[in-house]
């Protein structure tokens, strides 16, 4: 290609210096394409894909985190019974923790500028924030299954969706719609209904932490929310930072429980649990894929999806929570309870469903903004 341009211009008579100066410029701009394409066909597609998901996409993600998700009430109510809450959350998040971090800084490049070290940084610091909220809602979740079905747990946890609009009203001063407020109200009357045993009405310290679950778990989605649109290309680092977060709270929580007495460990019940091949199992499950991989599939989605959304699609972990449990140790709510499940499940939706948009721009969400009508989810 320079052969035949520096030939071009000898036929011409060109033997200035702008005119060579100005064939290489052709050839650099013809290039450069080139290299641009030749960048993107080096990553992987599913890279490219999660790096700038479509709303379709974000919304398959979060549908696939609930789905895994759900399996995680009936799996640790399962494993509470074979070793101490305490002893499994550490191994299970610290397990988390360790092998996602060391995935994520073994594909990051050690030679990069002050400027995208110190991006990466604020992710993994903003991540940390966020986790400090999930790890209070997981250890509150298994605390409360000590004692709570599974199913009951599960549709407690999908009350986090009402904590996101009260959230905007209080701090970002959201005036709250008609519909969130009856939505607010519907979903109590839900939880009452879930409440109400063959004595009556009876609120226990494990329905508490169930309920507390919802509260802690709706701050973190509605934080990370800002953490994801702020660090769109780290959503790795976030991730870590998460689990990071997470997997202290439960080693703070361990050692508390130890020091209070409250917990007896020695090398022998170690090696009698991690021998177990259901424990072992479980462990590996509830921590790389209904956390770890579940976590980072919603900092992803949250790319595109408003935390709005994202919180009424993740509403459906307690239909795969609840049909979990019932094919896997047999847990079947009463038939109040399940009315209250539904009352639940239709306040969530009805607080987060919007009007159909008539623009093609509103069909992305942004942040603080609401996101389409139910009938764009994807079939």
């Amino acid at each position: 290609l320079s052969s035949s341009v520096l030939n071009l211009d000898e036929m011409n008579g060109n033997y200035g210096q702008a005119g060579v100066a100005h064939s290489v410029t052709d050839i650099e701009s013809s290039l450069e394409p080139l290299e641009i394409v030749s960048d993107t066909i080096q990553k992987p597609a599913w890279s490219i894909v999660l790096d700038n998901p479509s709303l379709r996409t974000g919304r398959l993600l979060t549908l696939g985190a609930a789905a895994i998700y759900g399996t995680n009430f009936a799996t640790v109510k399962l494993l509470d019974d074979s070793m101490p809450l305490a002893v499994s959350a550490t191994l299970r998040f610290g397990l988390a923790a360790a092998v996602v971090s060391a995935i994520v800084l073994s594909r990051e490049s050690d030679d990069v500028d002050p400027m995208l070290e110190k991006e990466r940084n604020l992710a993994f610091w903003s991540g940390a924030e966020v986790g400090v909220w999930y790890s209070i809602g997981y250890l509150a979740q298994a605390e409360g299954l000590l004692t709570v079905a599974a199913g009951k747990s599960a549709f407690f946890n999908a009350l986090a969706v009402i904590v996101v609009p009260i959230l905007d009203a209080l701090v970002r001063g959201k005036i709250l719609q008609r519909k969130e407020i009856a939505a607010v109200a519907l979903a109590c009357v839900g939880v009452g209904l879930l409440e109400v045993g063959p004595s009556g009405l009876v609120i226990t310290t494990g329905d508490m932490l169930a309920f507390m679950q919802m509260i802690f778990f709706g701050i973190g989605y509605w934080r990370l929310e800002s953490v994801s649109h702020s660090n769109p290309h780290q959503a790795a680092r976030v991730t870590v930072g998460q689990l990071a977060a997470i997997a202290s709270g439960a080693t703070i929580y361990a050692v508390t429980e130890f020091g209070l007495g409250h917990l007896e460990v020695n090398a022998d019940l170690f090696v009698e649990w991690l021998g177990d091949p259901f424990i072992l199992g479980a462990l590996l499950w509830t921590g790389l894929i209904s956390t770890a991989l579940a976590l980072y599939l919603e900092t992803v989605a949250l790319k595109i999806v408003s935390a709005t959304e994202l919180t009424l699609l993740m509403t459906t972990t307690s239909l795969w929570g609840a049909s979990f449990a019932y094919v896997t140790i047999g847990e079947v709510l009463s038939p109040t309870g399940l009315i209250g499940g539904v009352l639940i499940m239709g306040g969530c939706v009805l607080g987060n469903i919007s009007p159909a948009s008539t623009s093609k721009d509103k069909g992305k969400s942004t942040a603080g903004s609401t996101p389409k009508a139910l009938e764009e989810l994807p079939s």
